[in-house]
C-alpha cells in the first residue's frame, strides 16, 4: 500500500514538474519571440541609419564646393574651382571659374600657353530626384541624371598660341550625370550643343626671329561637346534627421545597382571613343576598340587598336594604333573576400602596354610649296607604365582612365595621360 501511495506521489509530482516546466518554456519562448520582434524593428532602423550614414546618396547637401580637372575629350582640357546651390528639390545653381590646363612655360622659355580665364554659370534640373526619393534611392537631388542650361564668359583678348583657339562667349544646353564616387571625391559626365558667335581657330605662322602672326580665322560658332569632370567636392549636410525612407526598398534598389559588379565577366568586348572634338570648322574623332580577356582573378590581357581621324580646312589626318597590354587589379582578391565585387574587369590596377607603331596619312587639300601633297608618317614604339581605374557603368557602359610615363626606343621617358568611355559586351 505504502508502495502504490508512493509511485503515486512520484506520478504526481512528474506530471506538476512537467507542466510547469512546459508553462515555464512556453512563458520563455513567448518572452524570447516578443523580445525578438521588438530588436529586429529597432535593429532594421539602426542598420539603415549606418547604411544611409555610409551611403552619400542619402545625404542630402545643400551646397557643394568642387574643384578638379575638366577633360574635355578634345584638344583643350581645364582645371576649375567651382560652387553649386540646391534649390527646392530638384534643381541647383551653379558657378564655375575655369583655365585651360595647359597654359605656362616649357624648359627653353618658349610659351606653351595663356592664362586664360573663363566663367560659366548654370542651371540644373535633377529630373529624376523626386521619384529616387519617393522610392528611397536618394536623398540628394545634387546626385544623379540632370539636363542643364549654361552660360560661359570668356576674358580672352587674343588666340591662344598653343590650341590657336579664341574662347567666346557662349551658350549651351547639356545632358549630364555626377555622382559620389567617395567621401569626398566625385565624377561627372556631360554631354551637349554649344553656340558662340565667336568662337574661332587660327592658322599660325611662326617667324625667324621667334615670333608668330595668325593668319586664316575659321569659325566654330557650333559644337558639339563630351567632357568628364574628375575633382573634390565639400558639401554641407542638411540640418534635417535622417528621413525615414522605406529602408527595404532603398536595400531592394541599391542590391540591383550592385548586382552587376558581382558578375565575373571572363571577356569583354570593348567599343571606346578617347577625343570627339566636332565643330563646323574642325574634326578631331579618336576611337579605341578591341578586347580584354581574364586570365585568373587579378589579371587580364588587353589587345587594343586606336583609330584616329582628324579635319580641317587644309588638311586631313588619319591615325592607327594597335597595341598589348597586362593589367593587375591588386585590389581584387580583397574585394572579393569582403564580398565587394567579383568582377576584376571594375577596380583599380596597374598595367604595362606595348605600342607597336602609330602610322599616319596626312593628306593636304591645297597644294603647299615645298611639301608633297601627301604624306606617310611613323613615330616610335613606345612601353608605357601606367596605374588607372576602370569602372562598368550599368550593364553595357565603361569608364576607364588611367595615368604614367613611357619610353620609346629612343630612351625617351615622358607623361602620359588616358580616358575612355564606351560601351562593353
Amino acid at each position: 500500500m505504502a508502495t502504490n501511495m508512493t509511485r503515486i506521489h512520484l506520478i504526481g509530482i512528474t506530471f506538476i514538474t512537467l507542466l510547469l516546466s512546459n508553462q515555464a518554456f512556453s512563458q520563455s519562448d513567448s518572452i524570447t519571440v516578443n523580445y525578438s520582434i521588438d530588436s529586429l524593428t529597432e535593429l532594421d532602423y539602426a542598420i539603415g541609419k549606418r547604411y544611409r550614414h555610409y551611403d552619400r546618396n542619402q545625404i542630402e547637401e545643400k551646397f557643394m564646393l568642387r574643384f578638379g580637372f575638366d577633360y574635355t575629350f578634345g584638344l583643350n582640357s581645364f582645371v576649375f574651382v567651382g560652387i553649386e546651390k540646391k534649390l527646392g528639390l530638384s534643381s541647383s545653381i551653379n558657378a564655375e571659374f575655369k583655365t585651360p590646363s595647359g597654359f605656362g612655360f616649357s624648359g627653353d622659355g618658349s610659351n606653351l600657353g595663356e592664362f586664360i580665364p573663363l566663367v560659366k554659370i548654370g542651371y540644373n534640373y535633377f529630373y529624376k530626384a523626386a521619384k529616387k526619393i519617393r522610392n528611397g534611392e536618394s536623398a540628394n537631388n545634387l546626385i544623379g541624371s540632370y539636363v542643364s542650361l549654361q552660360y560661359q564668359h570668356s576674358f580672352q583678348n587674343a588666340p591662344d598660341p598653343m590650341s590657336r583657339l579664341f574662347f567666346g562667349n557662349s551658350v549651351r544646353l547639356m545632358w549630364g550625370s555626377q555622382h559620389r564616387i567617395a567621401k569626398f571625391a566625385y565624377v561627372g559626365f556631360n554631354f551637349g550643343a554649344e553656340y558662340s558667335p565667336t568662337n574661332a581657330r587660327y592658322s599660325i605662322i611662326y617667324n625667324s626671329n621667334g615670333g608668330y602672326t595668325f593668319e586664316e580665322k575659321h569659325l566654330n560658332r557650333y559644337t558639339l561637346i563630351t567632357e568628364i569632370n574628375l575633382g573634390f567636392a565639400l558639401g554641407n549636410l542638411s540640418s534635417n534627421p535622417i528621413m525615414r525612407l522605406p529602408y527595404w526598398k532603398s536595400v531592394e534598389n541599391r542590391v540591383n545597382e550592385l548586382s552587376g559588379k558581382m558578375d565575373d565577366d571572363k571577356t569583354m568586348l570593348k567599343l571606346g571613343i578617347e577625343r570627339t572634338n566636332l565643330t563646323e570648322s574642325f574634326i578631331n574623332i579618336s576611337t579605341e576598340f578591341g578586347i580584354e580577356q581574364k586570365l585568373n582573378p587579378s589579371f587580364s590581357f588587353l589587345l587594343m587598336n586606336q583609330l584616329s581621324y582628324s579635319y580641317d580646312p587644309s588638311s586631313s589626318l588619319i591615325h592607327y594604333s594597335p597595341y598589348v597590354g597586362l593589367r593587375f587589379y591588386h585590389l581584387m582578391a580583397k574585394n572579393v573576400k569582403r564580398g565587394l565585387s567579383g568582377n576584376n574587369m571594375s577596380s583599380n590596377y596597374f598595367s604595362i602596354n606595348y605600342r607597336d607603331f602609330l602610322l599616319g596619312l596626312h593628306f593636304f587639300h591645297n597644294s603647299i610649296p615645298g611639301f608633297e601633297r601627301n604624306i606617310r608618317r611613323q613615330t616610335l614604339p613606345k612601353i608605357e607604365f601606367l596605374y588607372g581605374v576602370q569602372k562598368k557603368i550599368k550593364k553595357l557602359g565603361y569608364f576607364d582612365v588611367n595615368a604614367g610615363l613611357y619610353v620609346d626606343t629612343r630612351g625617351q621617358i615622358l607623361p602620359t595621360f588616358n580616358i575612355s568611355l564606351g560601351i562593353n559586351y
